[in-house]
């Protein structure tokens, strides 16, 4: 006779206790989540980056933080909005100002210059033709 016991377990309750036991295993070896999170911020954001905000394989260029590159970057971006919202708002001024411009005397005779340079130009005809021909004898 056989005295072994039969034992049936769900394999979804396994797999759910294994992957409660790995995670429980791995939170434990990192520690406080948070002063993980805040070191790893903190060497993100102070790594030393060429201007391009990558590190170069030439340690003379890595001159600057992460986060002083990409500040100046979002920095510039946001001053070109600004700039163009600006000019946007000024249009009409702008307009203005720039027709007064071109309706000076000086300009004009520039404006006539480069039309008629444009024109000598689109009218010159350069033409080369050249042709090769080679026979091949078929063996």
């Amino acid at each position: 006779m056989n005295n072994l016991a039969t034992f049936n377990v769900d394999e979804n309750l396994v797999k759910e206790i294994a992957s409660q036991a790995l995670t429980a295993a791995v939170t434990k070896q990192l520690g406080n989540p948070e002063a993980l999170i805040s070191s790893l911020m903190d060497r993100l954001l102070t790594v030393k980056v060429g201007i391009d905000g990558k590190i170069s394989s030439y340690a003379s260029e890595n001159k600057y933080s992460f986060i002083e590159v990409e500040t100046q970057k979002m920095l510039r971006e946001c001053c070109k909005e600004v700039m163009k919202e600006w000019l946007l708002d000024k249009k009409d001024i702008i307009k203005k100002t720039l027709e007064k411009e071109l309706d000076k005397p000086a300009h004009m005779k520039s404006i006539a210059k480069a039309i008629i340079d444009a024109t000598g130009k689109s009218l010159e005809f350069n033409s080369n033709f050249q042709c090769d021909v080679k026979f091949t004898r078929d063996y």
